[in-house]
């Protein structure tokens, strides 16, 4: 039998208080993610994502504003990045080579830049469309009907209300699927 992994992101972090309940969830479950920072979010976060780093989950760049890149020159979507990783650097001394578009926008021309700047990039296989909730059940619904795979990334977004509430609900069900929670390996 295939070993089952699921690697759990979450787009937009910082963003308290959604950012802190997630964190209580997935240290409950002792399950470490991936975030997906933006870079505005991370002056006065600092001391959070020092935590988040320490608690052994991944940050990831998802751009300084969160701009979609399909309204974007190139030049423009070196600059978003450029710029989150800088704020991550100055923050954190993180340089992460791990990267998400947002809303997933990403053309050819654009994946090619940012391969050729040493970015990982990482979509999901999976999306519970969250921001449509209704509500937490519903959500929770829509990731365990999707969860089939043996590997999986699941995008979720920290800044709901939901999201947390979600999680307590989905995190013991997959667990007892057989699925081995990690975060996206950064890239060596």
């Amino acid at each position: 039998m295939a070993e089952k992994i699921f690697h759990l992101t979450f787009d937009g972090a910082v963003d308290p208080p959604g950012t802190l309940q997630i964190l209580e969830q997935l240290d409950r479950y002792g399950i470490k993610a991936t975030f997906f920072v933006e870079g505005h979010r991370i002056a006065g976060h600092e001391d959070t994502l020092k935590d988040m780093i320490k608690a052994g989950h991944h940050l990831g760049n998802h751009s300084f504003n969160h701009p979609s890149f399909n309204t974007l020159t190139l030049e423009q979507c070196r600059e978003e990045v450029r710029l989150c990783d800088e704020a991550l650097v100055n923050a954190l001394g993180l340089h992460t080579k791990l990267l998400r578009p947002p809303c997933g926008h990403l053309q050819e021309d654009q994946r090619k830049l940012f391969e050729e700047m040493g970015y990982e990039i990482y979509l999901w296989t999976i999306s519970n469309k969250d921001w449509l909730g209704p509500n937490a059940a519903a959500v929770a619904q829509r990731t365990l009907d999707l969860a089939h795979d043996d590997k999986v990334i699941a995008v979720y977004h920290d800044f709901l209300e939901t999201t947390a509430e979600t999680l307590s609900i989905v995190l013991p069900q997959l667990l007892d699927r057989g699925y081995r929670f990690e975060p996206i390996p950064y890239p060596v």
